[in-house]
């Protein structure tokens, strides 16, 4: 019997697009995790770079190299990894970060001692940047365990505040995706805020409160799409949770205001007033929308310098 006839405990996806240099560290990462039963899916969403030879670069039969033909985005590159992965547990690793050598063994670790009803869990990461080719530490997060056992309750904290995203060492049981399907391929943007706003419908989940992932922040290419995409997407979830968000005012307006400034950030200021006059209309307590729309219509194409300033003195207090 051979390896690949065996079940592996995680099938762990890494989605990659034109990061040769970066996909290297992400995929050593994963070799040298001290829990070795896994299966690693290379997924390389039609790279037009090195990436099919730095793969190959690496002798070690868990690793599964796919190449699809056409670039497809991030929910794309994820779903075919999802369609062959073969583990009890799927785990994600951006192509850019890396796994601290714990992570697999921590992560099966606590699996084992939940309950079914959890589907999914997510870890501490570690934020490092870059400075004169050296390393830097900037900052440790742990997410919040959640302390809401209603499942509506659960979905509205979520819908206020994801606790993490799929690069905070999200890792879930397939079955889950019998309840909440694959990625959704319609969205370009933000399409693990939508996976996990699905998740907690029908799923608790937990959180690791280790540090098990290293986020690297560079001024690589990044897999992420700004501007009206962002905007289109934001505006595409606002209608998939549209009965959750419209029976919560303060709710509804925060989301119109994050999907009005996205708009007046791209330079489309009608879409971003009516985005933050909708969200006025049924909420119009909501300060920061106010702020912004005085804000965008009255320094016009300077008002997105403005309110990045202005963000980030909110940020601090």
């Amino acid at each position: 019997m051979t390896w690949k006839n065996v079940q592996p405990t995680f099938s762990v996806i890494i989605p990659t697009y034109n990061r040769a240099s970066l996909l290297g560290r992400a995929i050593r990462s994963v070799l040298t995790q001290t829990f070795k039963d896994y299966e690693l899916l290379v997924i390389d969403d039609a790279s037009s770079d090195d990436t099919k030879n730095v793969v190959q670069s690496f002798n070690d039969e868990r690793i599964i190299y796919i190449r699809r033909e056409q670039n497809g985005g991030s929910s794309a590159t994820r779903n075919t990894g999802i369609k062959q992965a073969r583990g009890r547990y799927i785990s994600f690793l951006d192509d850019d970060d890396e796994y601290l050598p714990d992570f697999l063994a921590e992560t099966y670790q606590r699996f084992e001692t939940l309950p079914g009803s959890v589907g999914f869990i997510g870890s501490g990461i570690r934020v490092v940047g870059e400075r004169s080719g050296k390393e830097i530490f900037l900052r440790n997060q742990i997410p919040a365990k959640p302390k809401i056992s209603n499942r509506e309750e659960l979905y509205l904290s979520c819908l206020k505040q994801l606790p993490f995203g799929t690069g905070w060492g999200v890792t879930f049981r397939p079955s889950c995706l019998d309840s909440v399907g694959l990625f959704d391929e319609a969205l370009r943007t933000d399409v693990d805020r939508d996976f996990i706003l699905r998740l907690v419908r029908y799923f608790d989940y937990d959180v690791i409160d280790k540090v098990l992932v290293k986020v690297h922040r560079h001024d690589g290419p990044k897999v992420t799409t700004y501007g009206p995409t962002k905007a289109r997407s934001y505006e595409q979830l606002i209608n998939k949770n549209f009965s959750a968000l419209f029976s919560n005012p303060q709710l509804w307006a925060e989301w119109h205001y994050k999907t009005g400034w996205l708009h007046y950030h791209s330079g489309e200021s009608q879409l971003g007033r009516k985005f933050m006059l909708t969200g006025l209309r049924r909420y119009p307590y909501h300060l920061k929308s106010w702020v912004g729309l005085i804000l965008f219509e009255t320094f016009k194409s300077k008002g997105p310098k403005v309110h990045q300033s202005l963000a980030r003195m909110w940020s601090k207090s």
